[in-house]
This record gives structure tokens, C-alpha cells and sequence, in this order.
């Protein structure tokens, strides 16, 4: 009955590990890296303030930083409107603990109209980078 359970949990896990939420009329872009694989991710939009949000899952064992996220909100023509960069709340990929480094940025928005939201995985230092 063990064996059971902990393959039903198992695989309840993996069927949501490449999901994303959206409570938003935007798209959500993520552009693949070699290191990290952003999933999880939820766009929420509501009294003038949208919220991101997603997890980091190291692509190899080899991994050990998290890095960091760019989060850039894009117009109708793909210009950008916004930019923003997220922090993991957990710095390195831990083999032992099965919780991932998550990220959450919230940005005010006056005017609507951004139309996709795009992440960037990088996986340098936060301050470290350039944009």
C-alpha cells in the first residue's frame, strides 16, 4: 500500500511539474536555458498589479546555483514595457531536499496592455548582472 501511495504522489508530481497558471489575457514566453528549466509559472493580474511567479528545477545534477530571473512585460509589438529581475528564495539546488527555488516578482501597472510576459533564466549572481 506504501509503494502505492508514493507512486501515486510520484507521479501526481511529475504531471504537474511542467504546468503554468494563468489568470491573466497575457502569453507567457520562457526561454529555455541549458542549466535551469523554469516551471510552475503563474501570471496573476488584478487592481493594477500583476504578479509572477515560478520554480527552478536544475536540467543536471552538475547544477548547483540558482541564478536568477529576468521577467520582461511585453506590448503588442513586442516592445518592452517593463523589466524586472527575481532573486530565488533559495540560492543552490540541494540533492537531499525535495523543495525547489522559487521566485515572485509583483509590478504596479497604470496602463494595460502588456501582452506576453517573458523569463529569462540566467545563471549568474543577481547582482552580477548587467540588465
Amino acid at each position: 500500500m506504501k509503494k502505492y501511495m508514493m507512486a501515486c504522489v510520484a507521479g501526481g508530481a511529475l504531471s504537474l511539474a511542467g504546468c503554468s497558471t494563468m489568470k491573466s489575457n497575457s502569453a507567457i514566453a520562457v526561454e529555455p536555458s541549458r542549466e535551469v528549466m523554469i516551471t510552475n509559472v503563474s501570471v496573476q493580474q488584478g487592481a493594477g498589479v500583476v504578479e509572477v511567479a515560478g520554480t527552478l528545477h536544475p536540467m543536471s545534477a552538475m547544477v548547483r546555483q540558482a541564478g536568477h530571473v529576468d521577467i520582461a512585460f511585453l506590448g503588442e509589438d513586442g516592445e518592452v514595457l517593463k523589466e524586472m529581475k527575481s532573486q530565488p528564495d533559495i540560492n543552490i539546488f540541494s540533492r537531499k531536499s525535495l523543495r525547489r527555488p522559487g521566485f515572485a516578482v509583483s509590478a504596479e501597472f497604470v496602463q494595460a496592455g502588456f501582452k506576453k510576459v517573458q523569463l529569462i533564466h540566467h545563471a549568474g549572481l543577481y547582482a552580477a548582472c548587467p540588465r
